[in-house]
C-alpha cells in the first residue's frame, strides 16, 4: 500500500501481447461517507490506462497514458496522461493535480527533478515512449498552491475588453473556476454575487473564470444571476482555464491576497455555498 491507500494488482493473461492486466485499488478517504453513507465504495475509472518508467537525473519517473479502446491505441498529445512528477512513485490524479492533467492535441509539460519535460512519443508496438526536455519558458503552467503568487495574466472580459490580472495588486482576488454547463457552478452565482456586494469594502473582488467559448450564453447566465463582479471568458478564458490553469474539476476557487499570493483553496469545502461568507469573513481584513 502506498500514501494513497492503492494497491496494484496483476492478473496473468494466457494470450496476446501483454503479460498482465494490471487494476489498480484505492481505498477511499474517509470523507466520501460524510454524508451519511456506509459501507465500502468502489470507484470504476470509466478508462483504461498504460504505463511506462522512465529516469531523469537518477529519478525513476512513471508516465501513465490514456489507452483508446476504439483505435486500439494510446496517444502521446491526447486523452489523460500524468507523470510522477515529485519522484514518490505515485501520480496523483486528484483534482487539479500537477502531476494529471488532460491533454488536447498538445505535448503537455510537466516539471520534473527541475526539468521541463513532455511526452514526446508513444509506440505501443515497441513497448516504449519517449520524453523531450523543454527550454526555460515554455512552460506557462500557472501553479495554484498555498503560497504561490499568481503571475499577471492577460485575458479578455465578458464584453471582449483586454484585461489583466495585474488589475486586481492590492485587493484580494476570489478566482471562480466555471462553466455554463456546470449546475453547481451556475447555482452559486447569486451566493457570490452577495459575498462580492458584503465584502467589497473589505477589498474583495471576485474574479470569473468561465471556460465558454462563446460569449453569449454566458452573458446571459450571468445577466439571469444578477453578477456585476468580472469574468474572464471567450478564447483566451477557455485558455486560461484548461491550458495554463489546467483547471479539471469545477467548479475550482482559489483566494489571492493583496500581493498575488495564494491564500485559500477550495479543498474541505471551505468556499462552498454554507462556508463561503464565513470563510472570507475569516480571511478577509476587517472592514473600516
Amino acid at each position: 500500500m502506498g500514501p494513497k491507500r492503492e494497491v496494484l494488482l496483476k492478473l496473468s493473461l494466457s494470450t496476446g501481447p501483454y503479460r498482465f492486466y494490471p487494476i489498480r485499488l484505492n481505498i477511499p478517504n474517509d470523507d466520501l461517507y460524510k454524508n451519511g453513507g456506509t459501507g465500502r465504495t468502489l470507484v470504476r475509472s470509466p478508462f483504461a490506462f498504460v504505463e511506462g518508467v522512465v529516469t531523469i537525473d537518477g529519478q525513476r519517473t512513471i508516465a501513465r497514458f490514456m489507452f483508446n479502446l476504439d483505435k486500439n491505441s494510446a496517444y502521446a498529445d491526447w486523452g489523460w496522461q500524468g507523470m510522477d512528477m515529485n519522484g514518490d512513485g505515485y501520480i496523483d490524479e486528484t483534482a487539479n493535480s500537477e502531476e494529471w492533467t488532460f491533454a488536447k492535441d498538445e505535448s503537455v509539460i510537466f516539471r520534473v527533478h527541475g526539468h521541463d519535460i513532455s511526452i514526446a512519443g508513444l509506440d505501443l508496438k515497441s513497448g516504449t515512449f519517449t520524453v523531450r526536455e523543454h527550454p526555460v519558458g515554455d512552460n506557462n503552467r500557472i501553479s495554484m498552491h498555498i503560497g504561490d503568487t499568481i503571475p499577471d495574466f492577460k485575458f479578455a472580459d465578458i464584453d471582449g475588453k483586454a484585461r489583466s490580472f495585474s488589475e486586481f495588486r492590492g485587493r484580494y482576488v476570489l478566482l471562480d473556476f466555471w462553466g455554463t454547463w456546470c449546475g453547481p457552478c451556475r447555482r452559486e452565482l447569486p451566493e457570490l454575487e452577495r459575498a462580492f456586494q458584503k465584502f467589497r469594502s473589505r477589498r474583495l473582488l471576485i474574479l470569473g473564470m468561465d471556460d465558454d467559448k462563446e460569449t453569449d450564453t454566458v452573458r446571459k447566465v450571468l445577466d439571469d444571476a444578477g453578477v456585476t463582479y468580472p469574468q474572464s471568458s471567450g478564447e483566451t478564458g477557455n485558455n486560461l482555464v484548461y491550458k495554463q490553469f489546467r483547471i479539471n474539476r469545477f467548479p475550482t476557487k482559489a483566494l489571492v491576497n493583496t500581493e498575488g499570493k495564494v491564500i485559500a483553496l477550495d479543498a474541505d469545502g471551505v468556499f462552498d455555498r454554507e462556508h463561503l461568507e464565513a470563510t472570507l469573513d475569516k480571511l478577509l481584513p476587517p472592514g473600516k
